[in-house]
C-alpha cells in the first residue's frame, strides 16, 4: 500500500516470492517392485493418494507476485500504476476440463477457447505521486508483521506492527494525513477484524463502535478527511456496510440493508457492493454528523469465481469512472463445421 505527500493512497497486496511449481500428489511406495508378478499386482492395487504435508500445501498454492505496471511520463515520472495480480495454479475442475489438440494448439471443446489460461483475479490502478512509500506485509517462519520504506530508498525498511497471536495481518488503506493505517487481521481462531495503527507509533486500537464487536469485520477503509471508517460485517448474519466515527467515539451508521460489502468513499459518495454484485452509491452527508440521503443502484458486476482479498474494483478519485476486474466467460457465438477431424488430431 502506497502513500503519497499528496495524500494519494494505493493498497498493494504484498505476496511471498512466486514459486513456479507443480501440485505435488505424494503416493505410497510400492513394496516388492522388482518382486515377482502377484507382488507387483498387490503393490499396485494398494497404491492411493496422500495429502501432502500442511508446509508443502502452503508452498505449493503460495499466490503469484502481482505484475505492476506504470504508464508513461517524462523524464520517467509514471503518474499511475495499473497492479495486475495473476491466478495461481489450475484448479482442479480447470484440470477436468476437456482438452483437444488440433494443430499443436490446445482448446477446449466446450468453448472453442484455450484449455489452460492465466487470467486477472485482481486489478488495481492508482495515481502515484511525489514522495512516495509503501507498506506491505511480510510472513517469515509463520510470524507476520506490516512494514514500511520509502520507494526511493532514503530509508531502510522498518517494522510498524507485529503481533505473534495473529494469524496474519493486511495493510488495507492509509489515511491522507498518513497518521493511521487501517489492517486487516484475523486471529488463529478464524476470527476477522479491523484494526486501526497509529504510524507515528503507538498500540493499535479497533474504533470505540466496533471494539466489543464479536462478529468477524473487513476491509476498513477511510474517508478522505480521515473522519470516518467504512467496512462490512456479518452482524446480522450476512455481511452489510457500516460506518463509525474515526478515531474517536460515536454511533455506527448501517448503510447497505440487503447486503454489501466492499465499501469505498469518494467525496459525498460512499459506493458499495451488493450481495448479487451490483454496484451501488450512497449518497452521505457528514456534517454534522453521519448519514445517507438516498441509495441508488448503478450496474451489475461480474466478478470472477476467485476467492481472494485482492481489490476486485476501485473508484477514481471523482466517483466518475470505475476499474473493475471482469470474469472472462468465454461464450461461443457461431458454429464451426470441422470435415475429416480424426485425421487433424494425428498432426
Amino acid at each position: 500500500m502506497f502513500r503519497g505527500t499528496s495524500g494519494a493512497k494505493i493498497a498493494v497486496p504484498t505476496y511471498m516470492p512466486t514459486l513456479r511449481m507443480t501440485r505435488l500428489i505424494f503416493l505410497s511406495a510400492v513394496a516388492g517392485m522388482f518382486a515377482q508378478p502377484s507382488a507387483v499386482v498387490r503393490g499396485q492395487t494398494s497404491l492411493k493418494y496422500q495429502q501432502p504435508p500442511k508446509a508443502i500445501v502452503e508452498l505449493v498454492d503460495v499466490q503469484p507476485t502481482p505484475t505492476i505496471r506504470l504508464s508513461p511520463g517524462a523524464k520517467g515520472q509514471a503518474r499511475w500504476m495499473l497492479i495486475e495480480q495473476f491466478s495461481g495454479l489450475p484448479s482442479i475442475a480447470d484440470l477436468a476440463q476437456p482438452e483437444f489438440r488440433l494443430a499443436g494448439r490446445r482448446f477446449n471443446p466446450r468453448t472453442n477457447g484455450p484449455s489452460r489460461g492465466r487470467y486477472i483475479t485482481s486489478l488495481k490502478i492508482q495515481e502515484l505521486p511525489n514522495g512516495k512509500e509503501i507498506a506491505y506485509w511480510v510472513n517469515e517462519n509463520g510470524t507476520t508483521s506490516i512494514r514500511r520504506r520509502p520507494l526511493d530508498g532514503s530509508r531502510p525498511e522498518d517494522t510498524l506492527y507485529r503481533n505473534d497471536a495473529d494469524l496474519f495481518a493486511l495493510p488495507i488503506d492509509w489515511t491522507s494525513d498518513g497518521k493511521y493505517i487501517s489492517m486487516h487481521v484475523s486471529d488463529k481462531q478464524g476470527l476477522f477484524t479491523s484494526w486501526s495503527l497509529p504510524v507515528g507509533g503507538g498500540q493499535a486500537f479497533r474504533p470505540a463502535a466496533t471494539a466489543s464487536l464479536t462478529e468477524s469485520e473487513f476491509e476498513g477503509r477511510f474517508s478522505a478527511d480521515g473522519r470516518w471508517l467504512t467496512y462490512f460485517a456479518y452482524e446480522t448474519g450476512r455481511p452489510e456496510v457500516y460506518v463509525v466515527p474515526f478515531p474517536g467515539a460515536g454511533a455506527k451508521t448501517q448503510v447497505s440493508n440487503t447486503g454489501g460489502w466492499l465499501a469505498r468513499f469518494r467525496g459525498n459518495e460512499l459506493f458499495y457492493v451488493t450481495l448479487a454484485n451490483r454496484l451501488m452509491v450512497a449518497q452521505i452527508h457528514t456534517q454534522p454528523s453521519f448519514g445517507v440521503d438516498s441509495i441508488k443502484p448503478l450496474f451489475q458486476l461480474d466478478f470472477p469465481n476467485a476467492a481472494s482479498s485482492d481489490p476486485l474494483y476501485d473508484v477514481s478519485p471523482d466517483g466518475q469512472h470505475f476499474a473493475v476486474l471482469t470474469a472472462d466467460r468465454a461464450k461461443s457465438t457461431s458454429i464451426t463445421l470441422l470435415t475429416n477431424w480424426p485425421a487433424e488430431l494425428k498432426k
